[in-house]
């Protein structure tokens, strides 16, 4: 999970509590952004690797601050690629890049990673 949310000279919002990083499979990492104000992790310390119930949180603001506009560019060309490709083909059951990409259909868990997590959730 990588967190960006950062409002100019204000704390940055925290979108991640201690009680949502608990729920979160061991081997999960957080990449905080915002970290340099606060973060958008409850448990973020900037420029520091906190972990916490297997859970690896980085508080990376200096990444944000190296990251050139063409970076930003090209990631949001791919972001734009991708929606345009799931719009013309989210109907096709077969389609391998659709199918990795779905979590739930119908209310149901269908990507085995997320059944995984929702029956490790289940067991705790």
């Amino acid at each position: 999970m990588i967190c960006t949310a950062n409002i100019p000279g204000k704390k940055a919002p925290v979108l991640i509590s201690k009680d949502h990083v608990e729920t979160m499979p061991v081997g999960s990492v957080v990449v905080d952004l915002a970290s340099s104000t606060g973060g958008n992790c409850e448990l973020t310390q900037d420029g520091r690797l906190v972990r916490h119930n297997g859970v690896s949180i980085l508080g990376a603001a200096h990444i944000s601050k190296e990251a050139s506009f063409a970076t930003t560019q090209m990631l949001a060309e791919n972001y734009c690629s991708f929606l345009e490709y799931f719009l013309i083909n989210h109907e096709i059951a077969d389609d391998e890049i659709i199918k990795a990409c779905k979590l739930i259909e119908g209310g149901v868990p269908v990507h085995d990673m997320f059944k995984k997590a929702e029956e490790w959730k289940a067991a705790v």
